[in-house]
């Protein structure tokens, strides 16, 4: 893991709730869809962009041909599928599949597909600022995250992801403001769900900025409780430079 003040970032939300069977996997994945190369300029100029590889197509209004293009694509997906909510779901899957492959540009191309299937999925949103959040664009991915919430805002589960990265700013920029709202978020988290240690975790992390060591332990205790598998050994390492452990279990 990376320095203990920088909150590790893992968005492995419910990809097997996604799970299709692998033969219409291979089928409906070529879907008037391609696999994304990227476009690049002659050689005396920059990389071009190509909007595929930007969240929600880098929110640019999308051009005559790129809205044609689009049109084809919801076609095609509504003579395959029941509903547009399950082919967004089978795209938000594959984008899963293919983060996990460590193809980050095709995984947002994939999940702006399944945008345009459904404007109101909060996986998506969540699935694209996680990808902003692991490349260390905090204010992207905050954004990203943020439309999600919108969405569902007692999701206990989202609500601790967006404090992670308020976390990262507040330790890029030391802005207090950002501690705070980690705070409140990571308060509304665990007010939702008593049982998401994740949150917890991450509370001890904001107390230990605040230089509350003893609330610092009280959280990760609680955390360790229900999850172990969340605790970062770095910040672990830190937190019993700063104090030992009251509880003597960790040394």
């Amino acid at each position: 893991m990376k320095n203990l003040l920088i909150i590790p970032f893992v968005m492995l939300i419910a990809v097997g709730a996604y799970a299709q069977k692998k033969g219409k996997k291979e089928n409906k994945e070529n879907i008037n869809v391609s696999t994304p190369t990227t476009l690049r300029s002659p050689k005396s100029e920059a990389p071009a962009v190509d909007l595929k590889f930007l969240p929600l197509f880098g929110g640019q209004p999308r051009s005559a041909a790129q809205q044609q293009e689009d049109q084809a694509f919801l076609a095609d997906c509504d003579r395959s599928f029941s509903t547009r909510e399950e082919a967004s779901k089978f795209f938000e899957t594959r984008a899963w599949e293919y983060l996990q492959e460590g193809k980050s540009d095709t995984a947002i191309y994939r999940f702006n597909l399944a945008w345009l299937l459904n404007n109101k999925s909060v996986n998506v949103y969540w699935g694209l600022g996680a990808i902003a959040a692991e490349k260390g664009k905090n204010d992207n991915a905050i954004e990203l995250l943020e439309k999600g919430l919108a969405l569902e805002p007692n999701n206990s589960a989202l609500l601790a992801d967006v404090a992670s990265v308020r976390l990262n700013k507040y330790k890029v920029k030391s802005d207090k403001k950002e501690l705070k709202t980690s705070f409140d978020l990571l308060q509304k988290s665990i007010q939702a769900d008593s049982t998401n240690g994740g949150a917890y975790l991450k509370m001890s992390v904001v107390y230990f900025h605040q230089e509350e060591y003893d609330k610092a332990w009280e959280y990760l205790h609680k955390g360790t409780a229900m999850q172990i598998g969340g605790l970062d050994i770095g910040y672990l390492a830190e937190l019993i430079a700063k104090k030992p452990d009251p509880q003597g279990k960790f040394k």
